[in-house]
């Protein structure tokens, strides 16, 4: 194919034409960008924004707990903006009403029933400190009774048992803010005993017939180290977590076969990602 000349003055002027198409079509692009922006921005200030109580404001009901026998719910709903505890029957959600009226701070986000099925474990706090004292309340007759000291103490239930209705055990920090000691605690009087001083563990692990059985701590290269007393009353170790499975390994609970007692081949449960057994033969490091 044969080649086409052009003079200087034609390469010029094919030069000035061609910047010249592309001015216009960048001008008219542009001009096409801001009408649409400005149709999109017309849009969204029709729109509302969205209510900021939708986004961040809390659930209609939370923490919903099924009695033991299997008849009625708690559960936390707001009255005025503050959760509060409240019971309905099963059958009739609607007809829920509320046991606590705080108005100053929401209640703490547990719920537990006693095996009794009469009374229900809650959890306020005293002007957001988040020292959360344990309380009962009687589903019947509406009888709140304080079951740990306050002010400036956080309680947790420790464990409930079916063996005991009418109690549990509650572990609170009011004798040294860094341990947690364990009171087994008659929630229909509040009379509470001490069942064990804890001046070491991070927590305790307990049986069904609410005892003590394994105090749990962290070594310094971040393993869990469950421990429990020997022949000579002193602590010992039964079982050692490395650091890669602590987080997804843990005690669940005993047995509760022959008076609290494991029967050989389910001495205790460990979870590591799913529940499996740990046989009773497992030889402790």
């Amino acid at each position: 194919m044969k080649g086409l000349r052009f003079s200087r003055r034609a390469l010029l002027f094919s030069a000035a034409a061609s910047a010249g198409q592309l001015l216009r079509r960048g001008f008219a692009r542009a001009g096409g960008l801001s009408s649409t922006r400005a149709a999109s921005s017309t849009r969204q200030s029709t729109v509302g924004l969205i209510p900021r109580h939708v986004l961040f404001g809390g659930a209609d009901r939370s923490i919903v707990r099924l009695s033991p026998d299997g008849r009625r719910i708690a559960f936390l709903a707001p009255i005025a903006g503050v959760l509060n505890l409240w019971v309905a029957g099963v059958r009739h959600p609607a007809k829920a009403r509320s046991l606590t009226r705080v108005s100053d701070r929401d209640l703490g986000p547990w719920i537990v029933w006693l095996p009794n099925n009469r009374y229900v474990v809650f959890f306020p706090d005293q002007g957001g400190d988040e020292n959360w004292q344990a309380h009962r309340v009687d589903v019947d007759a509406g009888e709140i009774l304080a079951l740990s000291p306050g002010p400036r103490v956080k309680a947790y239930v420790q464990q409930t048992s079916h063996h005991f209705p009418d109690e549990l055990l509650i572990a609170h920090n009011q004798r040294d803010p860094r341990y947690s000691d364990i009171f087994r605690v008659n929630v229909v009087t509040g009379q509470a005993i001490l069942l064990e001083t804890n001046d070491r563990f991070a927590s305790m692990f307990t049986d069904p017939q609410i005892r003590v059985r394994y105090g749990i701590r962290q070594s310094d290269d971040g393993a869990t180290e469950y421990l429990q007393r020997g022949p000579g009353v002193e602590w010992e170790v039964f079982v050692r977590i490395d650091m890669a499975d602590a987080m997804s390994t843990r005690g669940i609970e005993f047995s509760d076969l022959l008076d609290g007692f494991p029967r050989p081949g389910h001495r205790r449960h460990r979870r590591r990602g799913s529940e499996e057994r740990v046989a009773a033969g497992a030889r402790p490091r």
